[in-house]
């Protein structure tokens, strides 16, 4: 019978891999982050102007994704870290801390980028799935993973609360809240990436 340590560390490996994906879209999409912003751009802000694939909104979105992934240290350090040293040389408070800032963080920026709430295309994400037309009939995504990076973000900040609040880690309020802060972070992984699958790889500018 397999131990639970043996269960941390691959689930670790397991996030470790799927963040590994993200990074790897990420890289493809360097060119473009790098592209430099007009001036034009600068002296116009505007809600429609900082969203989706103009200049300013790519940018905000792709150091929005940077700040959700390294926000997830906190769950390999948790999963795989080793006990002297490395990720593990720093407290756990810390990690938590540093885990629930950059959550919000990343979800602030990608909100700005989705629109949110002047300029949100496709608010009702789910008049615009459709699974029949493939990978690319999954534009809806992008509203879907924008709602679902303000409820992880909120919730991180919620789960910091209450970690502060208890002296038992395993405490029945956390140990829910910890449930589904999980689930909510699954469900924001397939649809964040299906969006960047769209957006970055396929180059759907309509997903944007």
């Amino acid at each position: 019978m397999v131990g639970p340590r043996i269960l941390r560390k691959f689930s670790g490996v397991v996030v470790l891999a799927l963040l590994g994906f993200v990074i790897f879209i990420l890289t493809v999409g360097t060119p473009a982050f790098l592209i430099r912003i007009p001036t034009s751009a600068l002296l116009d802000v505007t809600a429609s102007s900082i969203k989706g694939g103009s200049p300013l909104g790519y940018k905000l979105a792709y150091m929005g994704a940077i700040l959700l992934v390294v926000s997830q240290f906190y769950s390999i350090r948790m999963r795989i870290g080793i006990h002297r040293g490395g990720l593990r040389a720093i407290p756990g408070p810390e990690w938590l801390k540093m885990h629930a800032y950059t959550g919000a963080a990343g979800a602030i920026l990608i909100q700005i980028h989705s629109g949110f709430p002047l300029a949100f295309t496709y608010s009702r994400f789910w008049e615009h799935l459709y699974p029949g037309l493939g990978l690319v009939g999954l534009i809806g995504a992008h509203s879907l993973a924008a709602w679902l990076t303000m409820i992880v973000g909120a919730s991180g900040i919620l789960g910091l609360w209450l970690h502060r609040r208890s002296k038992d880690l395993i405490g029945s309020s956390f140990k829910y809240w910890l449930r589904i802060h999980v689930a909510l972070s699954g469900a924001l992984y397939v649809a964040g990436t299906t969006h960047l699958l769209i957006a970055v790889l396929f180059k759907h500018t309509a997903a944007i």
